[in-house]
């Protein structure tokens, strides 16, 4: 009896291993295939193993890593545009759970960003960013969205602090977005957030409430007075142009009267060397000729006159001049 009963449960123990072994294996082989995993078209893996990376850039489809806890598997969103609005220093700061709205539960104050001037300003963004790191992404910051926020909160602090209230409510919009962008990156490349911000837009940049129609009517008093200046500097220049096209044509004619008086001096001084070689020849009849033109002119309306030549006896000539 106790011979059987050693058999019984001997055989039983060494089913029991047998079926425990097969167990393990099969564990063993769900263990080893639980390695495998896929990284989507937008995403890139992260591998660590026993908390060092090994691979950091992990590219889209089928892959095998030793299960976890030797391998784990971080996939990150490279291609995913990430959206965020700043509203720490908005009008909306209720509709968030930022420091906006704990400021304002704190300190029943509406929260407020402050000018270089002094004045208040209330001022919110729309961020858009992709994740350009994935390493740093992952392990510099635990919450990066979070830090995300508190960079673009201290840097618009900044931004809005080293401007007067006038240049910001008028001035270009476009050249503070792309200065507030450059320095936003700056200072995320500076912590190494391993983040790439895409687009910012100032969704709200206005005086508080309170004050707003005070602010908009100087804002039109100054866009009458640039209307004012535009329109003089645009009758200064019409008469500019005027004066210069009058000016333009007075010189011409000078320079054309100036040309004209030197040809017609040259020709006077030309017809006076032709007039002298002749005398040089003749000079009784040259002289007679230059008197006689002289007599014309003084009596044009003589038909003739008889010039007596003194020394020449009674001998005269006449001159002839027609009608």
């Amino acid at each position: 009896m106790s011979m059987s009963l050693r058999t019984v449960l001997a055989e039983a123990f060494r089913a029991l291993f047998r079926y425990t072994g097969t167990l393990v294996l099969v564990l063993l082989v769900v263990y080893l295939l639980s390695g495998f995993y896929k990284i989507g078209r937008s995403e890139v893996g992260v591998l660590t193993r026993f908390g060092k990376v090994v691979n950091s850039r992990i590219p889209p489809g089928l892959h095998y890593a030793f299960p976890y806890p030797i391998d784990i598997i971080h996939k990150v969103p490279v291609r995913q545009v990430h959206t965020m609005d700043v509203l720490d220093f908005s009008t909306r700061y209720l509709s968030g759970s930022g420091r906006g709205a704990s400021f304002s539960d704190v300190t029943g104050l509406e929260p407020y960003a402050i000018t270089g001037d002094d004045n208040l300003v209330a001022v919110s963004l729309s961020l858009k960013y992709v994740i350009s790191d994935p390493v740093k992404y992952l392990f510099n910051f635990r919450q990066a969205s979070q830090s995300v926020s508190m960079v673009a909160g201290r840097v618009l602090t900044v931004m809005i602090a080293r401007r007067g209230i006038d240049h910001l409510l008028t001035g270009d919009r476009s050249a503070f977005k792309r200065q507030l962008k450059a320095m936003l990156q700056h200072e995320m490349d500076a912590l190494g957030m391993g983040i790439a911000i895409s687009l910012v837009d100032i969704t709200e940049l206005s005086p508080p409430p309170a004050v707003q129609p005070y602010f908009e009517k100087v804002v039109n008093v100054k866009a009458d007075s640039m209307r004012i200046i535009n329109e003089a500097r645009g009758y200064e220049g019409k008469r500019l142009a005027r004066a210069r096209a009058t000016a333009d044509r007075t010189v011409r004619q000078a320079e054309a009267r100036r040309r004209n008086r030197i040809l017609e001096a040259q020709g006077r001084v030309e017809r006076f060397e032709a007039r002298l070689k002749e005398y040089m020849r003749t000079p009784d009849i040259v002289a007679s000729s230059l008197l006689a033109e002289y007599w014309k002119r003084i009596f044009s309306s003589l038909k003739e006159v008889r010039v007596v030549t003194p020394g020449r006896g009674n001998g005269a000539y006449l001159l002839q001049f027609g009608r």
